[in-house]
């Protein structure tokens, strides 16, 4: 019965740490999707602007 409890505690650590990797590596995917999708908005912000005061041709936007 002892054997059964520890093998069962080891399998749960197993999943824990299975389960924690998944989620910090869709918090990463997420995180960096965000930034990402940030990241462009300000880029269109930033022409729409451009475009708005007559600079484009004149500056560039990467």
């Amino acid at each position: 019965m002892i054997s059964d409890t520890t093998s069962l505690d080891s399998v749960s650590c197993q999943a824990v740490e299975a389960l924690n990797k998944v989620i910090l590596a869709l918090q990463t995917e997420v995180s960096s999707a965000s930034i990402s999708t940030f990241h462009q908005q300000a880029l269109e912000r930033a022409r729409a602007g451009a475009v708005r005061q007559g600079l484009v041709g004149k500056i560039h936007l990467a």
